[in-house]
């Protein structure tokens, strides 16, 4: 299956908002075995939106919609997919209510179009919004699938993990069970990993492997598809194995275990507490500590100075 992502929003065309989500969604989809065939970002203008989704429509069967969801005027996906497919827009009740309730609470005056934020397609599978207010939705038609999730990433990353992989589980997937695992790797470049891992690495496999940089370390994740989640693991760890055999000297954790985690529970192990001083780091060193949980059981604080004394 293809998919082709259209993120809608003049922020992203004038360089005042970054595409976190297409980043966020193609790496998610190419691990569920889904290959991205194009990313787009367009305005949120009706005869824009129409038009790329007539031509997403000639070489993808699944549709991402992302932006435009919302109570504003050029808030125009609902709409326009509406009149594309012409398909009628429903109330979703729950939605509905939890906006009233969110503005009365808040003593925030709502917005005269807040009910656009509560419609979706008749015949679709709304998806909570957990952090926010606007709707999502999946629906499908006899050709095509097409999936709406909101523009703030704060509300797109757990509107998709929460609400949607169950959607797409069940009806993209065929029920299948999505295993994954993550091995991480300090100390060697993306070119010697890639060399190292060349002949493992896939986006169209079953297990997928993928290689990602993480600031200075290195990610690959390794995910697998099964109706059996027993057989899924251990094709997961068939992969592992060769990957370990391979990098074993630079692996230094899987899943969340960063460089920055290993030290914070190193130290809590050895009992001791770590500070710091800084100067063209600029405190980059004390805030990551800072930041770590419960950072208050290593650190008490440090110094950022540019002088001699």
């Amino acid at each position: 299956m293809k998919a082709e992502i259209i993120s809608v929003g003049s922020s992203l065309l004038t360089g005042r908002a970054v595409n976190d989500n297409a980043a966020f969604l193609a790496r998610a989809f190419t691990a569920l075995g889904i290959a991205i065939s194009e990313v787009v970002m367009i305005p949120g203008v009706p005869e824009k939106l129409t038009k790329t989704l007539k031509r997403a429509e000639e070489h993808a069967e699944l549709i991402i919609i992302t932006g435009g969801l919302g109570p504003d005027d050029n808030d125009i996906v609902k709409t326009t997919l509406s009149k594309h497919l012409n398909k009628p827009l429903v109330l979703d009740e729950a939605t509905q209510n939890r906006i009233i309730t969110y503005h009365k609470n808040s003593d925030l005056i709502m917005p005269k179009n807040n009910q656009l934020q509560a419609l979706t397609l008749l015949d679709s599978l709304p998806l909570e919004n957990v952090t926010g207010l606007a709707l999502g939705m999946f629906y499908q038609s006899d050709t095509h699938a097409y999936l709406l999730l909101p523009g703030p990433t704060d509300e797109l990353i757990p509107m998709f993990n929460e609400k949607t992989l169950p959607v797409l589980t069940k009806h993209l997937l065929n029920n299948k069970r999505v295993s994954s695992k993550v091995i991480r790797l300090f100390g060697l470049t993306m070119a010697q990993a890639h060399r190292d891992l060349e002949d493992l690495l896939t986006t169209e496999g079953n297990p997928v492997v993928q290689l990602y940089p993480d600031g200075l370390e290195i990610e690959i994740q390794i995910t697998a598809i099964n109706k059996n989640e027993d057989k899924a693991q251990e094709a997961i760890a068939k992969i592992q194995k060769e990957i370990e055999k391979r990098s074993n000297p630079y692996i230094i954790g899987e899943g969340n275990q960063n460089l920055p985690n290993i030290v914070r529970e190193l130290l809590i192990e050895k009992e001791v507490k770590i500070t710091g001083a800084e100067s063209l780091t600029g405190g980059a060193f004390l805030s990551e500590v800072s930041s770590l949980f419960e950072a208050g059981s290593i650190f008490e604080g440090g110094m950022v100075t540019y002088s001699i004394e």
